[in-house]
């Protein structure tokens, strides 16, 4: 004999296949729940974000569900403040499905990673880093640059000075040679006159 239990099992079993676990099986019939219809409750009569066919629901990009009712959230949840249209997504993120980036830009990677890109911040800020030792370094160059003609010219400008010193003192004690010179030649021609002078009054007398 074959207890009733195992009858009973195999009619729970019998029911959940016979209706798709859509209805109920009462008197040799599935009694279909919702929107569901048909002799195992496998067809539907509503399809929110799809299209029908053949009995069935074809659901679009985003969306799941017998009926095609509820929203895939790529990333957050479902908003059951307007009954599941859309997410509610993490601050990186947008869209009704959270499948965009909220942030917009070269620094921005593209989705689904949605962050800053740190390479190519860090390489930016490297690349200023140089530019701006770069300039630096010119602007020292340059300033050194220009210390070092200013002491060139300064050293020039003295050495001419000194120069033009040199034969100046030289022109001037060519002069005072020939002065003491011509001195010294008038003094003698005075002294011979003198002489001259006193030799004659000497023999007048």
């Amino acid at each position: 004999l074959i207890s009733t239990k195992y009858f009973e099992k195999f009619e729970i079993v019998e029911v959940i296949i016979q209706c798709n676990d859509r209805g109920e099986f009462r008197n040799g019939q599935c009694h279909c729940a919702g929107h569901f219809f048909g002799s195992q409750c496998q067809y539907v009569s509503r399809c929110d974000y799809g299209k029908r066919k053949n009995g069935r629901c074809l659901c679009d990009k985003g969306w799941k569900g017998d009926y095609c009712h509820d929203i895939i959230c790529q990333h957050g949840y479902p908003d059951v403040n307007n009954k599941s249209k859309s997410c509610v997504c993490p601050a990186r993120f947008t869209g009704a499905h959270c499948d965009r980036c909220s942030q917009k830009g070269p620094k921005i990677r593209p989705y689904p990673e949605c962050n800053i890109d740190v390479s190519k911040s860090k390489a930016k800020l490297q690349r200023q880093e140089a530019e701006t030792q770069f300039r630096l370094r010119l602007r020292i160059m340059g300033f050194t640059s220009f210390l070092l003609l200013l002491l060139l010219i300064t050293m020039v400008f003295f050495h001419r000075h000194r120069i033009h010193k040199r034969k100046h003192s030289r022109r001037e004690n060519l002069r005072r040679h020939e002065y003491e010179i011509r001195k010294t030649i008038l003094e003698k021609a005075a002294r011979s006159t003198e002489r001259l002078n006193a030799e004659r009054r000497y023999s007048f007398v």
